[in-house]
C-alpha cells in the first residue's frame, strides 16, 4: 500500500457503547483491527449488514470502495457522537462522577436543540457506557500508593512557619500574589 492511498480525513470518536469509533463523511465506523505489518487500524461501518470498512494510519483514512446500504448520519446523530467523545475526555481527565458528567451532557444536548424523546430513544443509557467511561478514567489515574513515604515531592511542598510541610497547590498562583502583594507594598 502506498502512503498516497490515504487522503480521507476522520474524526475520532466513540460508539453508542462507549468503544472506539471514527466519523468519515458522516457515517461512523467501529474499531475492528490493528495491522501491525502496515502500522494501520481497520474500522467497519458500525450499521450492519453494510460492508463498507476503512483503514486509518498517520491521520488519513482510506474506504475499501464498496457503497453504503445505509444513510449518512444527520446532524444531531453526530451531535450526539461528539458529545460522546466530549463525555469520554471529561471522564478522563476530570474528577466529576460519571453520572454527572452524563446528566450535564444530556442537558447541553437538550439546550442546544435536540428533543428530548430523540435523546431517550437513541443516546446511549448510562448503564451501557458508564463501565466503558470508568475503563476510560482508570487508563489515567495513577496507581495509588501503599505509603504516603513513596509520594516523591521534587520541590511542590512549601515549609511553614510551624516546620510542617505542605503541598503547593499552584506555584505560580503563590508567586504571582507574592509579587502583588511586593507591588502594594511598595506603592504604600
Amino acid at each position: 500500500m502506498e502512503d498516497n492511498e490515504f487522503t480521507i480525513p476522520y474524526e475520532n470518536c466513540i460508539n453508542r457503547k462507549g468503544g472506539a469509533a471514527i466519523l468519515i463523511d458522516n457515517y461512523i465506523f467501529n474499531y475492528h483491527s490493528y495491522n501491525e505489518d502496515e502500522g494501520s487500524e481497520h474500522w467497519r461501518c458500525a450499521n450492519r449488514p453494510c460492508k463498507v470498512s476503512a483503514t486509518t494510519r498517520d491521520g488519513l483514512a482510506r474506504l475499501n470502495g464498496k457503497e453504503h446500504m445505509d444513510d449518512v448520519l444527520t446532524d444531531i446523530d453526530i451531535k450526539m457522537m461528539r458529545k460522546l467523545q466530549q463525555l469520554r475526555e471529561q471522564a478522563m481527565y476530570t474528577d466529576t462522577a460519571i453520572p454527572k458528567l452524563y446528566a450535564r451532557a444530556i442537558g447541553e444536548l437538550n439546550a442546544d436543540g435536540v428533543d428530548s424523546e430523540y435523546l431517550a430513544l437513541f443516546f446511549p443509557k448510562l448503564t451501557s457506557i458508564q463501565k466503558t467511561l470508568y475503563k476510560f478514567r482508570n487508563l489515567n489515574t495513577p496507581a495509588p500508593v501503599d505509603d504516603t513515604d513513596d509520594i516523591v515531592l521534587d520541590g511542590e511542598y512549601i515549609l511553614c512557619q510551624d516546620e510542617v510541610e505542605v503541598v503547593v497547590v499552584d506555584v505560580v498562583v503563590v508567586e504571582a500574589e507574592e509579587e502583588l502583594h511586593a507591588q502594594f507594598n511598595q506603592m504604600k
